[in-house]
């Protein structure tokens, strides 16, 4: 009676042992952070990489990323690859971000937790796995001051174009010349690109307006421009200096402050015989001053009734506007859901793949292909279904685009044949043969 317990027992173990072995997943994620130590404004790549031993069957599901005192750039379209790690082959997604922090101290990225839908090893069905990335901390410096004074751009490189709308051998007293100063940053956003502190001469009177901040963001980097524009009233005949600008900015890359000189410019004002109109040029330039509007609208009479009846209505409007747009929004992602995740997308994928002359992407997307057609079959007539389908989708590969197929992709189309027929004929029932090519 003992010995049939211990038997007994010892057969269980066995029994969970294999199944836990037949279901056992090999799949995890690294974390990458390039520069460890940084400075205020300087960005920070942050590359997660999600590793399978197997293959994906679906896209990565992950959380949102939130730093304190940080402003993040997701570049979350990933990018597939194998890599071998420890003599072992896996398929590999990566993705990344781009982390600009604000404030001088210890940065923690925390863990992000991300879904991954693969088969366990010695399988082929997705299952959602879930894996973690561990917390991450990153040292923030202040940036380093040039000749005693404080540098606030942080950048690869800065390029400017100084435009003047008039020549300037040219001038006379009255003239308005409008000055366009353009900064283009590279490896920053456009919000961290400093103001250009414009230097006033005496008898000139300048006036501005709000600058124009454009992002010029790539699909791997972050890019700026910062236009500003500039009104000049000359006032005083004689000779005027425009004085030097200078743009500075520190690369965090080589660790150096570089300067750009704008260089000052000589004008000769000449007399004008004219000078009715000097006031009343002066008046229309204040207008472009956000202050003299300001000013100004505090001696009118607001009309709050009418603001109030009108914004009641425009409300009212936006709210059935934004709830149909909603409504579309909604109905295309579906139809974009279910076509992404239908066999004809999968399908389509595996002969990307299978063009690209790859074995092992080839048969990982045709499996997924099979588990899309396994899906969308009846149950009573599965294998009937997938074995016509294979015949048919293989038969218009190796005859109808066989000119189109090079001896590389032949041949891998010929060992993938032969594999399926061989797994399906076991696990499945197929019969008939697939064999295109």
């Amino acid at each position: 009676m003992v010995k049939q317990i211990k038997l007994t027992v010892l057969l269980c173990i066995v029994l969970i042992s294999s199944t836990a072995q037949a279901k056992q997943f090999d799949c995890f994620a690294r974390v990458r952070i390039s520069p460890r130590e940084a400075v205020v404004r300087q960005p920070i790549r942050l590359t997660i990489s999600v590793y399978t031993a197997t293959w994906y069957t679906q896209p990565l599901q992950f959380s949102n990323l939130q730093i304190e005192n940080a402003f993040i750039i997701p570049f979350t379209q990933t990018q597939p690859s194998t890599e071998i790690i420890n003599k072992k082959q896996y398929a590999t997604l990566t993705f990344y971000y781009i982390v600009y922090p604000y404030n001088v101290g210890d940065m923690t990225i925390p863990a992000l937790d991300i879904t991954a839908t693969t088969p366990a090893v010695d399988d082929y069905k997705g299952v959602e796995i879930k894996v973690k990335t561990r917390e991450q901390k990153v040292t923030v410096n202040d940036v380093p001051k040039s000749d005693g004074e404080s540098v606030w751009n942080v950048a690869s490189n800065i390029s400017y174009t100084d435009k003047w709308s008039k020549p300037l051998n040219k001038v006379k007293v009255g003239d308005v010349i409008n000055r366009t100063v353009r900064q283009y940053a590279s490896g920053t956003l456009p919000s961290f690109i400093a103001p250009f502190n414009i230097k006033k001469p005496e008898g000139i009177s300048i006036y501005d307006s709000e600058p124009d901040i454009i992002d010029r963001r790539t699909d791997k980097t972050a890019n700026g421009e910062r236009v500003e524009n500039y009104s000049y009233l000359f006032e005083q005949e004689g000779d005027i200096v425009i004085p030097e600008q200078e743009v500075t900015w520190y690369n965090p890359s080589t660790q150096k402050t570089y300067k750009r000189t704008i260089a000052e410019k000589h004008i000769t004002v000449e007399p004008n015989p004219d000078l009715a109109m000097l006031e009343s040029l002066k008046d229309s330039l204040a207008a472009l001053n956000p202050q003299s509007e300001v000013q100004a609208e505090d001696d009118k009479k607001i009309p709050w009734k009418k603001i109030a009846i009108y914004s009641i209505i425009g409300i009212f409007i936006l709210y059935w506007l934004i709830k149909f747009i909603i409504l579309i929004v909604r109905s295309a992602r579906r139809k974009r859901k279910l076509y992404l995740e239908s066999s004809k997308q999968y399908y389509k994928i595996f002969r990307k793949e299978l063009h690209k002359g790859n074995r092992v992407t080839s048969l990982n997307s045709l499996y997924q292909w099979l588990d899309k057609l396994r899906d969308s079959s009846q149950p009573a007539d599965v294998s009937s279904y997938i074995n016509d389908e294979l015949k048919s989708k293989f038969y218009d590969i190796s005859h109808s685009d066989n000119s189109k197929l090079s001896s590389k992709e032949k041949k891998i189309l010929s060992e993938i044949s032969k594999e399926i027929e061989l797994h399906f004929n076991k696990e499945s029932g197929l019969n008939g043969g697939i064999n295109p090519v």
